[in-house]
């Protein structure tokens, strides 16, 4: 259950901020409010400084979430990347989704080249900063025998050193018939990519310095559905048309 009220010094630390700067804006709201380490300061006006200064939606629902209190529940979405623009990455795309969820499903037949590995692994990282201790489960597929082996070792490294540090549990298995790249966050949220992780332009392999937001993304289209809200009309009496087969001259 979340607390009912919280002190000032500790909301300030919480939001990086002066106590001063918090009472000078709350004041400037109508609030009444004492400039004391001890004041206290109650949920709705907690999640009213929080929308105020701090400027990442995700940042802001992970703060709220952690501290037991509600959140905006994200919506289905199509979003259309133009080709060549900038200022995106995996978080800032699907960080909402991500958020507290505990299983994930990634299908894509193309981790191959160190680039599509290294967007892999800037999604796994992506995925710990938004939950605690998910299980990560990567479907792919592999045209290479040598390579297969090269990558399902690099992923036997991860995997053991993932679980060693308790950040998650991450397993992957090869398939010969997926065509399809998506991610699926606990059964719930389907993410559809139209080009998988590979949708950024010069990824930096053997780098931890990549600047996703910096980087030109690929033209493409993902689509995002609450599978919650799929619903099926049976009542509905569909008919089959009768087309001709097409005449081979």
């Amino acid at each position: 259950m979340p607390k009912l009220y919280r002190r000032l010094g500790k909301v300030a630390t919480e939001l990086n901020r002066s106590s001063s700067a918090i009472v000078g804006f709350l004041r400037s709201q109508g609030y009444n409010i004492d400039d004391s380490p001890n004041e206290k300061v109650t949920n709705d006006i907690y999640e009213v400084l929080v929308h105020e200064f701090i400027d990442d939606q995700i940042a802001k629902d992970q703060l709220l979430q952690k501290k037991g209190m509600s959140i905006v529940d994200p919506s289905q979405k199509l979003i259309h990347l133009i080709e060549d623009d900038t200022n995106f990455n995996y978080k800032s795309l699907f960080g909402k989704y991500f958020l507290g969820g505990k299983r994930f499903e990634i299908i894509d037949p193309y981790i191959r080249t160190d680039v599509q590995v290294t967007n892999l692994i800037e999604l796994i990282k992506t995925i710990l900063s938004c939950t605690v201790n998910p299980t990560i489960n990567l479907t792919t597929a592999s045209d290479n025998a040598a390579r297969k082996l090269l990558v399902e070792q690099y992923f036997r490294d991860v995997s053991a050193y993932l679980k060693k540090e308790e950040f998650c549990l991450f397993t992957w298995a090869f398939k010969t018939a997926i065509h399809d790249r998506s991610i699926e966050v606990d059964r719930r949220w389907l993410i559809v990519m139209g080009r998988g992780l590979d949708f950024f332009k010069g990824v930096q392999t053997g780098s931890i310095r990549n600047n996703y937001r910096k980087l030109k993304v690929k033209g493409t289209i993902i689509t995002i559905v609450d599978q919650n809200d799929i619903v099926v009309n049976t009542s509905i009496n569909y008919r089959t048309p009768q087309i001709p087969p097409l005449k081979v001259i």
